[in-house]
C-alpha cells in the first residue's frame, strides 16, 4: 500500500468478497463541483448591475424630457377678463353665503405682470361698485378687494 505525500485524500472502506477491506476514494467536500463541461472555460457571470444602470439612465432621460416638453402648464401671457370676473363672483358668493353669484365685469384682457392693478365692476341693485384686482405673481395669480362705497364708479 502506498502513501501520497503532500496531498490529503479520503477513502471509504468496504469489505470485499474475500473478507479484506477495499478502499475507495471519496470526493473532497471542500473542492467545488464544476458546473461546466470538462475542457470548457467557465461561463461568464451575468450580473444585474450594468442593465440596472442602463435602465436608471433611460428613466432619468425620460423624466427630464417629459419635464422639458411641458407637463408643467405654460405661464399665461394675459388674464382673461371674464374668467377673472367669474372667479371673483364665486369667491364673493362663498364669502357672503349668497344663493347666486353677483354680476361682475372686468376688462376683456389684462397682461400678466406681478404688481399690476386693474378695476372690475360689481353690479348691484343699489348701483355699481369698484373691485380692485392686483396681480400677485408673474404666473397669473391675483387678489381682489372691494373698494369703499365712496369710490363708486359711474
Amino acid at each position: 500500500m502506498g502513501y501520497l505525500l503532500g496531498q490529503s485524500a479520503r477513502f471509504a472502506a468496504t469489505s470485499g468478497g474475500d473478507g479484506e477491506p477495499t478502499l475507495h476514494p471519496m470526493p473532497d467536500p471542500v473542492a467545488p463541483t464544476p458546473t461546466h463541461a470538462p475542457g470548457r472555460s467557465r461561463p461568464a457571470r451575468r450580473g444585474y448591475l450594468v442593465p440596472g444602470l442602463i435602465a436608471l439612465a433611460v428613466l432619468a432621460v425620460l423624466a427630464v424630457g417629459i419635464d422639458l416638453i411641458g407637463l408643467r402648464h405654460p405661464t399665461p401671457k394675459a388674464l382673461n377678463g371674464p374668467d377673472v370676473a367669474t372667479l371673483i363672483a364665486q369667491d364673493m358668493q362663498t364669502r357672503t353665503g349668497a344663493s347666486q353669484p353677483p354680476q361682475i365685469t372686468c376688462p376683456a384682457s389684462e397682461p400678466v405682470r406681478a404688481g399690476l392693478e386693474f378695476d372690475c365692476r360689481l353690479h348691484q341693485a343699489g348701483g355699481v361698485r369698484t373691485i380692485q384686482v392686483r396681480e400677485t405673481s408673474a404666473e397669473g395669480a391675483f387678489g381682489w378687494s372691494e373698494l369703499p362705497a365712496s369710490s363708486v364708479a359711474g
